[in-house]
């Protein structure tokens, strides 16, 4: 979401937030509307204060409920957005080089799907001390030799990476299935 995007969003969660609070306290009676200082003010909420027990119960349920709703609102525009992890690959002197996870899980896809007989895949790759760990899940072709596939696909993967990162793959696990993958498909590009 962009920035004015967010920015109107918490705008207009603290208006209902506000506007939800003073129905609250005036429905409820701990504030009559005259003592609010501003006359525009005083004139909207002058009906909530007369409200008799059935009406004011339902303005009470749902100036909480906008209340709750605009907190949730307000939480989730002012919480930072996730970022990807990182996998170190250099550190020095000069700094530090990292790459994003995500970029390491579409290469080993890409990898995987150009492999003769992979209709799809779906990869997760994680550092180690000794190395990366590669976990690839590939729907093939019924008709494919599984494990030489499998193979295939190892190899590809790990020198794909390695060339990549100039770090040692440890390994490289490949689960191998006939149905499509379940998820997040990553469809080979013929």
């Amino acid at each position: 979401m962009n920035i004015l995007n967010r920015v109107l969003a918490i705008v207009f969660a603290l208006l209902v937030l506000a506007a939800a609070a003073l129905v609250l306290v005036v429905s409820v009676g701990l504030v009559s509307p005259q003592q609010m200082g501003v006359p525009l003010l005083a004139d909207v909420l002058v009906p909530f204060a007369e409200l008799q027990p059935p009406e004011q119960w339902w303005a009470l349920g749902v100036a909480a409920v906008l209340l709750v709703l605009a907190l949730i609102l307000l939480v989730a525009e002012l919480t930072p957005p996730k970022r990807d992890p990182t996998v170190t690959v250099k550190e020095d002197e000069l700094g530090r080089v990292t790459v994003s996870q995500s970029s390491l899980r579409k290469l080993a896809n890409r990898e995987a799907g150009q492999v003769p007989g992979v209709l799809e895949s779906d990869s997760e790759v994680d550092q180690s001390k000794q190395g990366f760990e590669v976990r690839s899940r590939v729907s093939i072709d019924p008709a494919s030799d599984v494990p030489q596939l499998a193979e295939q696909v190892r190899e590809r993967v790990k020198a794909a990476l390695e060339r990549h990162l100039g770090r040692e793959v440890k390994e490289v696990t490949v689960s191998a299935q006939l149905e499509p993958l379940s998820g997040k498909k990553q469809r080979r590009v013929r």
